[in-house]
């Protein structure tokens, strides 16, 4: 196994991680399988699984929070330290995807009110998988191609589009992040996926001038969210074999439409055009 830079850095300034996450970055070879896909979508399923637990209580929740760290730090009693650590940290790394994983470390350890649209945490986590062919649909999204008997949704906020979802392609309700939001005073990366909780019966404005089957709501009717895992399309195109590895293979093995080139702001792009033409 070749050290990952990320967690080289954080053992150095005093803030090593939990030996499941070490393994994790580090590729153990029972992290880069069929189902988990590499290690690093595995850590980005830690992370999204502290980032709901952490939804789930108040900020002044001081010793429930500590409990749900200790999955992350190795000792949960060294969080108090980030503050001052973390910038070398930083200095440190020179990926993409490790600052991209160490931003959202860095908001797990210090969340706090964002001016970003909010994301709520739903009850129950809904029933969308997150194997690592879960892009699939999104990549075809996002060069105008939607199969037969498909919808996208385009969760507002602000006037832009926050949250792109597919129906009718794969699991049901489940979604990338297009701009940065929040969950409970967690920064969530642009390119994270979602499993949407919300009424059945949603209508929404309909996208007019596009042979696309799109609808337009606004986020406030979204009844909440399980964050799942980073998707590839969180990393540019250049580093993503490198940094998903194993995964990022699975997609070029199995014929998925231009993993190796489409880019989260295609997603984004799409979305915005979109509902430029809603009325």
């Amino acid at each position: 196994m070749a050290a990952h830079e990320l967690r080289l850095a954080l053992a150095s300034a005093g803030l090593p991680l939990t030996e499941a996450l070490v393994e994790m970055l580090d590729e153990h070879f029972s992290h880069c399988t069929e189902r988990r896909g590499c290690g690093y979508t595995q850590a980005t399923r830690v992370l999204a699984q502290i980032t709901n637990k952490l939804a789930a209580w108040p900020m002044s929740a001081t010793a429930e929070r500590a409990e749900i760290l200790s999955e992350l730090l190795a000792d949960s009693g060294t969080a108090e330290l980030a503050d001052e650590r973390l910038p070398a940290v930083r200095e440190q790394l020179e990926r993409s995807e490790s600052l991209l994983l160490l931003d959202w470390i860095d908001s797990l350890l210090h969340p706090r009110s964002l001016p970003l649209p909010a994301i709520a945490l739903a009850p129950q986590r809904p029933k969308v998988g997150s194997c690592p062919l879960a892009e699939q649909y999104f990549l075809e999204i996002a060069h105008g191609r939607i199969r037969r008997g498909g919808l996208i949704r385009l969760w507002m906020a602000n006037g832009l589009p926050v949250l792109l979802e597919k129906q009718g392609m794969g699991d049901d309700a489940s979604a990338v992040t297009l701009r940065p939001a929040q969950m409970g005073g967690v920064a969530l990366p642009v390119g994270t996926l979602l499993a949407l909780e919300h009424p059945v019966d949603l209508a929404g404005t309909t996208s007019q001038n596009s042979d696309l089957n799109c609808r337009i709501v606004p986020l406030t009717l979204l009844d909440g969210a399980h964050v799942l895992r980073l998707t590839t399309l969180a990393v540019a195109p250049r580093d993503r074999k490198r940094a998903f590895g194993a995964h990022f293979q699975q997609q070029i093995d199995n014929g998925l439409y231009s993993p190796d080139t489409t880019e989260i702001g295609d997603l984004r792009s799409l979305a915005d055009r979109l509902a430029r033409n809603s009325g």
